[in-house]
């Protein structure tokens, strides 16, 4: 999820609902049908007394008419209980979809039977998300909703523990709130510049940071919200050199993690620090590459026993760009470091924990001119993901967030002549899932921030332009 606010310039390139489905997903034990039987009177050639008692006056089956039992005792289909040689039993068992067939031997047509029907997108009858067919059947990357803010663009969002989404735009440093269906709900314009990073954290609720700009300086702002907006603590931190903040994360205990850079010009050492709740500064620690104040710390995550994991890029000298991953512990001992090279520009722009350990880093390496994601940890540099080199076509990954089975999905802005949010699965080995381009016929669209909810779903951020308007925040659900 985690990123850097990143104009195009910076990257050195130049710019130019699925319909619902009943879900049936349980695993049944197909065994033996349970037909319902039926007896009839008479006193022909293999009828017995059992059969005359059946049909006699004192309330026993007419001629014909089913019992409505599977045929073992005391088992009724019907009756909405599954038991015995059933397979279903809705009580209703009118065979239509999303149901059971009328003698309850089997299921109705269904989601997940192959066959794609009613109001289904696709039915390829296996449980693997991201696959092209989704266990919903609804087809991968289908837009889920999407939501648009006038004349802001987006730059980051959080998820809450019900999956509600807080986004802020840096235009106008406004903080949108959405429910996990898309309503938008409580909103703010915080009275400073530019809105930048947002983190959640259960008991601490929303911490946001930004930049304030004056002619000759930068500083950095906080604020913090309970979920429903009102506002918990307002601190900042203020120099005399031009400080910018990229990113911002809790740990377990509510206190907060920020990295950006600072210095005297639009270059800067790269910084992490950290923060109790109210804004008192426990510690910090910068980062100085080989090339003086030519570095920036883009990305901060926190795993959940509070390993704090800082990624960014510092100029070489002769060899543009290099990505830089640091690990350190609570105390700001470092854990572990990894690196990656190339004989050109390779920078880091955002971030995202993976459940096994580690990072996945999104970013932009110019010997491809391509959306580049990698995954880091304790080993160094493991899986890589990305597009694949196109004439004609420049993108970088701006912001990574890893799903619960580990697949990588990847942002950023993709310029084919035009600008387009670029959007991309990958599995847990880096192979491509699916991928898509986005952006509205004529105009154009980039992707900054991405976050992954309960059920493996992806929520992106970022602007969307009509073409001869001005661009506007979005944020769109994708079916994983």
């Amino acid at each position: 999820m985690k990123h850097m606010s990143v104009p195009v310039a910076l990257l050195g390139i130049t710019a130019c609902t699925a319909p619902d489905v009943v879900s049936m997903t349980a695993d049944y034990d197909l065994g033996s049908t349970g037909v319902a039987s039926s007896s009839e009177s008479g006193s022909g050639p293999g009828s017995s007394e059992a059969d005359a008692t059946a049909t006699d006056s004192t309330g026993g089956i007419d001629p014909g008419e089913s019992s409505g039992s599977t045929g073992e005792e005391g088992i009724v289909c019907g009756d909405g209980v599954v038991e015995g040689d059933e397979v279903c039993d809705d009580g209703i068992n009118d065979a239509q979809y999303g149901g059971c067939a009328a003698d309850c031997s089997a299921l109705a047509p269904h989601c997940g039977d192959g066959k794609t029907q009613d109001s289904e997108n696709c039915d390829d009858g296996n449980k693997d998300n991201g696959d092209g067919c989704n266990v919903d059947c609804v087809a991968s990357g289908s837009v889920l909703w999407s939501r648009q803010l006038s004349g802001n663009v987006y730059h980051d969002l959080a998820l809450d523990d019900e999956d509600g989404v807080l986004a802020v735009a840096n235009t106008s440093a406004k903080v949108q709130y959405y429910d996990r269906d898309g309503v938008p709900g409580w909103s703010i314009d915080v009275a400073e510049d530019r809105a930048v990073a947002v983190a959640w954290h259960p008991t601490e609720g929303w911490a946001v940071t930004g930049t304030t700009v004056s002619s000759d300086n930068k500083d950095v702002w906080f604020r913090r919200y309970d979920s429903v907006g009102a506002q918990l603590a307002s601190f900042s931190y203020e120099t005399s050199d031009r400080d910018e903040v990229s990113d911002i994360a809790f740990d377990s205990v509510g206190d907060i993690y920020a990295v950006g850079r600072g210095g005297e010009d639009a270059d800067g050492v790269a910084w992490l620090r950290k923060y109790t709740n109210t804004g008192a500064e426990l510690w910090s620690l910068t980062v100085d590459g080989p090339v003086d104040e030519s570095d920036l710390a883009a990305g901060v995550v926190v795993s959940a026993d509070d390993e704090v994991i800082v990624a960014g890029h510092s100029r070489v000298s002769g060899n543009g760009d290099d990505i830089w991953v640091k690990s350190y512990d609570p105390e700001k001992n470092q854990l572990w470091g990894a690196e990656y090279s190339s004989p050109d520009h390779d920078r880091a722009f955002g971030l995202g924990l993976h459940p096994a350990g580690g990072v996945v880093v999104a970013g932009a390496v110019d010997s491809i001119d391509a959306m580049w994601a990698g995954r880091f940890d304790v080993g160094g540099l493991g899986v890589t993901s990305g597009d694949v080199a196109e004439p004609g076509v420049i993108s970088a990954g701006l912001s990574a967030a890893v799903d619960s089975t580990g697949a990588i999905v990847l942002i950023g802005i993709v310029l084919d002549g035009e600008m387009r949010a670029g959007i991309r699965k990958f599995d847990a080995e880096g192979v491509l899932l699916w991928s898509t381009n986005d952006a509205p016929e004529g105009g154009g669209a980039g992707g900054f921030s991405v976050v992954i909810d309960s059920q493996d779903a992806i929520i992106v951020a970022g602007g969307w332009q009509e073409p001869g308007v001005a661009m506007d925040g979005w944020v769109r659900k994708y079916a994983p």
